[in-house]
């Protein structure tokens, strides 16, 4: 996913936004963990716990 606040033709405009899955067995995606700016990274735990 791209960060749409940088216009096209800016420094920023093709920076991605990080973001983390969480895929059970049958295949379906059960979280989804995004953050804007690209900098800004899911807390750990809430990752771990999603996956628990």
């Amino acid at each position: 996913m791209l960060d749409r606040r940088y216009p096209p033709g800016s420094p920023g405009h093709s920076i991605a936004v990080p973001i983390v899955f969480v895929i059970d067995a049958k295949g379906k995606i059960t979280h989804r963990f995004s953050k804007v700016p690209y900098t800004t990274r899911p807390e750990i735990g809430l990752v771990l716990k999603a996956l628990r």
